[in-house]
């Protein structure tokens, strides 16, 4: 029933304590107000022999769990890192997305979000969630259209070209990387749609036609009309012909084993297919405004003839219809969930096989390698 002093001030030279924090039943972190910490252990205080030598003024400190703490900078945002180690995990700063650097308090819910008191504002960093948020262009933000991991690279597409930050293969949260994002040269001056992989090259579909990214080098495969994605036709590699759809209809997409090339423009209905899906009988392209085309192509792969579904098929409206490829079937995410469609009928019906969506507006779709659906 009495106070018992554990440590002398003079370990601390006039610094103030600013969090302490427990690792075990019997040991203690003490974190003080200049970047510096103590290990408190059988009523010993010793220095924390994993902290940085830097000074930096830190007034706040927080336990995320049992592997990781936060706490407030007054110049670099909030800092993460692992409890017994002191190893530095990641930063959160203006670049992360908080609106300035100078952070006076956090503090950790049930949840795991870091709650971050800062200069006129107060910030909620979703950090035990499943989603992180990237900002690669520090100056302004961007639009993000597509993401790659290619070539121990992280590549994201945006309305501002690509950028490119590499990756650290002995982190297992890459969002934890501190490869900063570069933008890839030759990649601006318009909007870079997407990235795919294709045949071990990774292509990107842009407003002025279809580049292949080499690291930090952009070469020219097809110049002129704006191109939306690439449709490989085939499942054995290496793949010799995909569809590409443009701004203007279909081209046909060649590689010789070496290179890509452009074979021909195909002749069909002229409009801009920016989704494309392909199953064992069709190929399905989605328009926003008009519906859903079915496509055939023809043999000699020079022409192509469109039928155009509506809400006179089954569809619940004939605007705002997706197409994605989920497992081994096609679907048409809509205004009113999920649907599929009946050959023999002719006509498209809601899915029973994805119920859970129905009445609810999809407009995108994702299946990742553990078969998880986002949306």
């Amino acid at each position: 029933n009495q106070w018992i002093n554990v440590a002398k001030a003079t370990h601390f030279q006039k610094a103030k304590i600013a969090g302490i924090l427990d690792i075990t039943k019997d040991s203690t972190l003490v974190f003080l107000q200049n970047n510096k910490s103590f290990l408190l252990h059988n009523k010993n205080l010793t220095p924390h022999s994993t902290s940085p030598s830097h000074t930096l003024y830190t007034p706040s400190f927080a336990k995320i769990d049992n592997y990781t703490y936060v706490f407030a900078t007054a110049t670099d945002g909030c800092m993460i890192r692992t409890l017994r180690e002191g190893k530095f995990l990641e930063q959160i700063g203006v670049t992360e997305g908080l609106s300035n650097k100078n952070v006076s308090t956090v503090f950790v819910d049930n949840q795991q979000n870091i709650w971050a008191a800062i200069d006129n504002a107060i910030a909620v960093i979703s950090y035990g969630a499943g989603i992180r948020y990237l900002r690669p262009n520090i100056e302004y933000d961007v639009t993000g259209y597509s993401t790659r991991v290619f070539d121990n690279s992280l590549y994201l597409s945006s309305s501002n070209g690509v950028y490119r930050a590499m990756l650290n293969k002995n982190i297992t949260d890459q969002s934890q990387s501190p490869g900063k994002f570069q933008l890839v040269n030759g990649s601006d001056g318009g909007e870079a749609w997407r990235l795919n992989e294709l045949n071990g090259h990774l292509l990107l579909t842009h407003n002025t036609g279809i580049l292949e990214i080499n690291e930090d080098k952009i070469n020219p495969i097809i110049n002129g009309v704006g191109s939306w994605l690439t449709l490989p036709l085939s499942a054995v590699y290496p793949i010799k012909y995909s569809l590409v759809g443009t701004y203007h209809g279909l081209d046909l997409l060649g590689y010789d084993g070496n290179k890509f090339s452009l074979i021909r423009k195909l002749k069909g209905t002229f409009d801009s297919f920016r989704f494309l899906e392909l199953d064992d009988k069709y190929i399905w392209a989605s328009h926003p405004y008009r519906g859903i085309y079915q496509i055939k192509v023809n043999e000699a792969q020079t022409n192509y003839d469109t039928k155009l579904f509506t809400q006179k098929e089954g569809l619940p409206s004939s605007y705002q219809n997706y197409v994605y490829k989920i497992g081994q079937g096609i679907v048409f995410a809509t205004q009113n969930g999920l649907y599929e469609y009946d050959d023999a009928q002719g006509r498209f019906y809601a899915s029973p096989r994805l119920d859970v969506f129905n009445n609810i507006p999809v407009k995108y779709l994702m299946e990742d390698r553990k078969g998880n659906i986002w949306f």
